[in-house]
């Protein structure tokens, strides 16, 4: 792990890195800045493609991707001379546009992080860790100290953080990849199903088990282009938050919370995931 004292007293080009081969990987790994992470440092990620969001790049020097928002500090973000792929705004921005905007999708580096993973790299199982987004335990809210539970801020998009997760779960499914939650955390806002780090690799997802799920997910994706749910594809509101915006996205949330017992029922009759990794 990058020391954190050095890293909030040293230049941004500080850090450099020996280039290294990208072999092709069919399985992802998109960690945050929970406390738990600070044990990825030590696990082999060598077979996943990694992905860290905002300052969880600290926590490993090898990683391939850097993702943060637009607003991230400049002062936090990984080293100008830093070689892993770095992605913010103007890159992530196309993948949230193309799967229905911000306000759909969900304005918290989670669940963008998710969306630009499906659009970009190219795998078929794409897990998560420590990005479970409970922050009721005592101590630390972030491995590197306290931080601002930013998916628990007041926005239109984040009224039900389980919609949303489910919502990508979907959406991954639609473009042929299964997301899981590798956090051994026993909370978690992600409804995704359970799969260990030390087994991430070994998932092989069967498609053909979750066809009527996606059958449904489908249905509320062509509802989303309706009106009165089709003024919310976009990234912004451009007109003042009423009650009437939050019934409708409350609305829309209601059907995707609708989905995630079939997709609990349908994960533990594949016999992919037991039923103790399914706890959400």
């Amino acid at each position: 792990m990058l020391n954190f004292q050095d890293y909030t007293t040293t230049p941004n080009n500080a850090y450099t890195c020996t280039s290294r081969t990208r072999p092709t990987k069919q399985h992802a790994l998109i960690f945050g800045s929970a406390p738990i992470s600070l044990g990825l440092a030590h696990e082999n990620l060598s077979g996943l493609k990694t992905v860290a969001i905002n300052n969880a790049w600290r926590i490993r020097s090898d990683i391939d991707y850097a993702i943060y928002a637009d607003d991230f500090p400049e002062n936090r973000r990984p080293p100008r001379s830093w070689c892993p792929v770095q992605i913010t705004g103007p890159d992530y921005a196309p993948a949230t546009a193309m799967a229905g905007g911000e306000l759909l999708c969900g304005a918290t580096m989670a669940f963008v992080a998710g969306y630009w993973a499906c659009a970009n790299l190219r795998t078929s199982v794409i897990g998560y860790y420590g990005c479970d987004m409970v922050y009721d335990t005592p101590g630390n809210t972030h491995f590197y100290g306290t931080g601002s539970p930013d998916p628990l801020r007041e926005h239109l998009s984040l009224r039900s953080l389980e919609a949303k997760a489910m919502r990508l779960f979907c959406w991954g499914l639609k473009r042929g990849i299964l997301i899981v939650n590798c956090s051994p955390s026993e909370k978690s806002r992600l409804v995704f199903p359970r799969v260990p780090l030390s087994e991430l690799t070994s998932v092989s997802p069967d498609f053909e088990c979750w066809a009527d799920l996606l059958s449904r997910a489908r249905r509320i994706f062509e509802l989303e282009k309706q009106p009165p749910f089709s003024q919310f594809r976009r990234d912004t509101l451009d007109r003042p938050e009423t009650q009437a915006c939050r019934d409708i996205i409350d609305e829309l949330d209601g059907y995707w919370l609708e989905l995630i017992p079939l997709m609990t029922e349908i994960a533990a009759d594949a016999g992919s995931f037991s039923q103790s990794q399914l706890a959400l």
